[in-house]
């Protein structure tokens, strides 16, 4: 007995030493939980026991056993349950499509403009069968440590080079560290943690395991241990389907970073998003941000009693509520790049009505929008193009979440909340505001249970609530989240208070607040015939009407560098194709390597492009080589590789013509 326990602790102290070197995050963590034991501040709730030649937890509070028999037969099951299918304990890494050409004409969103991946996704689906077993897992994810005594199993099986290691409780994971070797996994592979995690520090831990080999993504298997929650295992679906590349597709991010230059130098303004707007007139004056979520409309007979109290920043999709309450924002933000979006304006007379507002748009709003509003209205923001030297850029998904920030940026003293619930409403599982082009109701029978189908609108996940404990929200509503969490503290100051005021997700740094527990009788009327004159002044302030000839002299680069990325596509081309999949696939990998070390102010709107690009095609090529049984090879190499050619040089060909139309005409 001894022995087994100097062997536990020789392990442990070995962990604890890789760790160091390796996670300095994990040490941080066990730290902070043996200081609070030591303390008293908490009661140690596991202990590790070594019963009949095998060890197991013991619950304290309880006298349970997590395994309750040998755990290392149990670890042998698990691991026998590991196979090479596609089909079992498999995330795919998104979606592809297998529409036939009228079908596609009639797909609008977001599939439609994935027109440049569907000859390679529609070859992947008719040449690959997919009850095909993979040769290689090259990734793999542990969803429940307890032990963790079946990885170092699974990994003697499959061989893995990266792992995620994923558990939700601290001190469980510290028990692991007794038993299992993480030191020497790590040898042979790289590892990733997520050990008590947050929602949102769980997202970024999962962006790191897919970004950093993003071409073995097509799918990723996982281990999840018996009775372990669903919970992680929809976040990880989250994760996956809020990819930036999935929901908003690569030839969208190409026209982004072109559409500006539709105004550019035609006399609109650009907004400087990199320097606090800072406007005497709106000092102590209490800001409410209204959003198209579903405490919108619940709550529209407050605003329309309390509007003249605040300062309104309005997303669109409110307007024709607002519209229909006489209630005029003082500034109106609009981000979305489609054509329909201009259907929220639809029976308004926007010059009538909106004349004393602030527009602020975003850098690829529809021209059908655009015209319903007065050149002095309009204020323009970039959004990752930087085509003006040292303007900052805001890049929100959506209005609402973009609507916050500029009020922080405002620096408003304390901003108020509503239709920002970033969650379905939780009874009825509206998305949004009736009135919201895109609102939906999902289905919240099946909230808890792991959906077959990926989807960023359909699937729900469980997330941290404003009001209540737990909330359910979905994928494209939740990465708004995100993103706020994020970008708050780097633009909230400690004079300035946010209060959220709807019965959907914690944000990070805001205060819950009912909506029925703001003193609207301690505030009183603002006058509202100033502001336009005094947003305006400070917004001009802060704004460029043209490019400036060292701007443009750095247009006229990104072309330069432009070029030389087709070039890179060229040479590859010409050259004689690997016909041995491992070359070629070395080969295609090395022009990947190469656009994408195209970085800088210049380069990064067109490596950008092609990243979300590589990030769908890459991993698609490679699977499809990654099938047992797969025949033809050489053909498959070569039509393959014509598709692949044939869209890199469709990215360049678009892009450079975008830059060389408008340097010849508008510069």
């Amino acid at each position: 007995m001894e022995s087994i326990e100097n062997a536990a602790v020789e392990t442990y102290t070995k962990n604890i030493e890789y760790f160091t070197n390796t996670h300095k995050h994990l040490i941080e963590l066990i730290s902070t939980l043996d200081l609070a034991v030591t303390r008293g501040d908490y009661e140690e709730e596991y202990s590790l026991e070594y019963i009949d030649g095998y060890f197991d937890i013991k619950n304290l509070k309880t006298g349970h056993y997590t395994y309750n028999q040998n755990s290392n037969n149990i670890s042998k099951q698990i691991t026998n349950r590991v196979t090479y299918s596609k089909k079992q304990s498999c995330f795919e890494g998104y979606p592809l499509y297998n529409f036939t050409d009228e079908e596609f004409e009639k797909t609008g969103g977001a599939p439609k403009l994935l027109v440049g991946m569907l000859p390679l996704m529609r070859y992947y689906i008719e040449h690959l069968n997919l009850a095909n077993p993979m040769k290689e897992i090259n990734k793999f994810m542990f969803v429940g440590v307890q032990l963790g005594l079946h990885i170092p199993m699974i990994h003697e099986k499959i061989r893995a080079k990266e792992y995620l290691i994923i558990e939700d409780n601290l001190e469980i994971f510290k028990l692991s560290l007794f038993t299992t070797k993480y030191y020497e996994l790590g040898k042979e592979a790289t590892l990733y943690f997520s050990v008590a995690d947050t929602e949102n520090l769980f997202v970024q831990t999962m962006k790191i395991y897919l970004q950093n080999t993003f071409y073995d993504n097509r799918y990723l298997k996982y281990s999840l241990f018996p009775g372990y929650s669903n919970n992680k295992l929809q976040h990880i679906q989250n994760a996956l389907t809020t990819q930036s590349f999935v929901f908003f597709p690569y030839k969208m991010s190409l026209d982004k970073f072109l559409k500006p230059l539709e105004y550019i130098n035609d006399g609109y303004n650009i907004l400087n998003l990199d320097i606090p707007l800072i406007n005497p007139i709106t000092k102590n004056k209490p800001t409410l941000v209204l959003g198209a979520g579903p405490a919108f409309k619940q709550n529209i007979e407050w605003v329309k009693e309390n509007h003249k109290k605040f300062i309104i920043i309005a997303a669109s999709a409110v307007i024709n509520t607002l519209h229909e309450h006489n209630i005029k924002p003082d500034i109106l933000t609009h981000i979305d790049g489609q054509d329909i979006s201009s259907e929220h304006f639809k029976n308004i007379d926007t010059k009538v009505f909106l004349k004393d507002a602030i527009v602020v748009f975003g850098s690829h709003v529809s021209s059908l929008v655009r015209e319903k509003f007065t050149k002095q209205q309009i204020f323009y923001f970039e959004e990752d193009t930087y085509y003006f030297k040292d303007f900052g850029a805001f890049l929100t998904p959506c209005v609402g979440s973009f609507s916050l920030l500029f009020s922080l940026l405002m620096h408003t003293t304390d901003t108020y909340l509503l239709g920002l619930n970033f969650a379905v409403d939780q009874e009825t599982g509206a998305t949004h505001s009736s009135d919201h082009l895109e609102a939906q109701n999902i289905d919240m029978k099946d909230k808890s249970k792991l959906q077959q189908d990926m989807s960023f609108i359909n699937n729900l996940l469980p997330v941290e609530g404003n009001f209540r404990e737990t909330v359910y929200t979905n994928g494209l509503l939740h990465s708004s989240v995100q993103v706020l969490y994020q970008r708050i503290p780097m633009l909230k100051t400690k004079q300035q208070t946010i209060y959220n005021m709807n019965d959907g997700a914690m944000l990070n740094q805001a205060t819950p607040k009912r909506i029925e527990d703001v003193d609207t009788a301690k505030l009183e009327d603002i006058d509202k015939t100033v502001l336009f004159a005094g947003f305006e002044e400070v917004f001009l302030k802060h704004s460029k009407q043209r490019l400036s000839p060292d701007d443009v002299m750095s247009l006229k680069k990104r072309l330069k560098n432009a070029k030389l990325v087709k070039k890179i596509i060229d040479d590859f081309e010409s050259a004689p194709t690997s016909f041995n999949i491992d070359g070629y696939l070395y080969d295609i990998l090395g022009v990947v390597s190469q656009i994408m070390k195209m970085i800088g102010r210049e380069s990064n709107n067109l490596t950008h492009v092609f990243q979300e690009y590589f990030q769908m095609a890459i991993p698609t090529v490679i699977d499809f080589f990654n099938a047992k049984g797969l025949k033809n090879e050489k053909r498959h190499i070569k039509k393959l590789d014509k598709i692949l050619v044939t869209e890199m040089h469709s990215i360049c060909d678009i892009y450079i013509s975008g830059l060389e139309t408008f340097i010849n005409e508008r510069c």
